[in-house]
């Protein structure tokens, strides 16, 4: 379902509507018997309607909003607001559970978004975790027709997921786990993990980690 505002507005009626949506929305999800600072609340939905209001003309995803709101909430420390936030806009439990991994990561790109609605980037609270790290899986089979690519078609896709993906280890400074599952096409499975591996060596120079995620294969059946 889309937001659109109607016309015809300004740009500052159009984020003052949007702004009194997230208000309301807010209000929803809250309720009496959580206790809100109402300026917060409204300078994060002021913030998203502001960051928003050049995308309402053509229409936004009312969940894309919730998520947008739901990390402005976490920011400003109210958790339980940002969390209830998401359970309002996101049905799929798998794909929320995800999404609430990703409320404290920073910089992520718009990019990362179609990757996790599709289940190709998803999480695991402790499923394969080791010492309380955090455990990712790129699940390949969610891409059509990855198994017919060419190798270096799929050393370049890898490499693009990856760079969407990597602020999720930046709270952790590089220490956690990505699971890789899927077909790897005419590459051998040895040949995708070393990919993976050797890109988030580099992700890890780049992003100053003093880790590096370790990197393991699943079975297609897990």
């Amino acid at each position: 379902m889309n937001w659109t505002a109607p016309e015809p507005l300004s740009e500052m009626h159009t984020e003052q509507m949007l702004q009194e949506y997230l208000l309301q929305s807010a209000q929803a999800v809250v309720g009496r018997e959580q206790r809100c600072d109402p300026d917060v609340v409204r300078e994060a939905a002021r913030s998203v309607a502001v960051h928003c209001a050049n995308q309402i003309r053509l229409g936004i995803d009312t969940r894309q909003l919730h998520v947008l709101f739901s990390r402005a909430l976490w920011s400003v420390g109210e958790t339980t607001a940002a969390q209830r936030m998401l359970e309002l806009g996101v049905e799929s439990r798998r794909i929320r559970s995800t999404l609430m991994a990703l409320l404290d990561a920073r910089a992520l790109a718009p990019e990362l978004w179609p990757l996790v609605g599709s289940g190709t980037i998803r999480y695991h609270e402790s499923w394969l975790a080791v010492d309380s790290e955090s455990v990712w899986c790129l699940d390949t089979t969610q891409i059509p027709g990855w198994a017919d690519e060419t190798e270096l078609a799929q050393s370049l896709a890898i490499q693009r997921i990856l760079k969407e993906v990597a602020p999720v280890w930046d709270r952790t400074a590089g220490r956690g786990c990505l699971a890789s599952r899927g077909e790897v096409g005419c590459g051998s499975v040895g040949w995708q993990i070393d990919v993976l591996r050797a890109w988030l060596q580099k992700c890890a120079s780049r992003r100053g980690w003093s880790a590096i995620p370790r990197v393991i294969q699943l079975e297609i059946s897990a």
